[in-house]
């Protein structure tokens, strides 16, 4: 009870905080990229998505993934902004050197979003 709000989202199980975020940048080779993971635990369809994040996390080893608690504004508005992220969920691809290179479109359906994710990590669809 005694807890801030900030600290419970910035602790939420299974979600990244922005010192996990910055270690994963620093230690980013040439050939790496990012893929932010713009997610709400209350989303369905983001949950439903969490065994695809899985799968890309052990088939691509030059894909860093960083999952973000959307909700947890007070430690990722910066990048919440920088993206302009309105709609959960939603994939930014960022190249060896932190510069975003795709971005998902807006949520349809799981179907759409599953398609859309595929297509940003292998590079077929950049900026929307």
């Amino acid at each position: 009870m005694g807890q801030s709000h900030s600290s419970q989202l910035t602790s939420r199980k299974g979600f990244d905080t922005p010192i996990d975020y910055a270690e994963k940048l620093y230690t980013l080779n040439s050939k790496d990229r990012v893929l932010l993971s713009f997610l709400s635990p209350y989303c369905t369809l983001c949950t439903s998505l969490r065994g695809e994040l899985d799968k890309v996390k052990k088939e691509r080893e030059d894909l860093k993934v960083v999952e973000i608690d959307s909700l947890n504004r007070d430690d990722w508005a910066p990048e919440l902004i920088r993206y302009n992220i309105e709609k959960v969920p939603c994939f930014v691809l960022l190249n060896s050197r932190g510069r975003a290179i795709g971005k998902t479109e807006d949520p349809i359906n799981a179907d759409f979003v599953r398609n859309a994710l595929h297509a940003l990590i292998t590079e077929k669809r950049k900026i929307v």
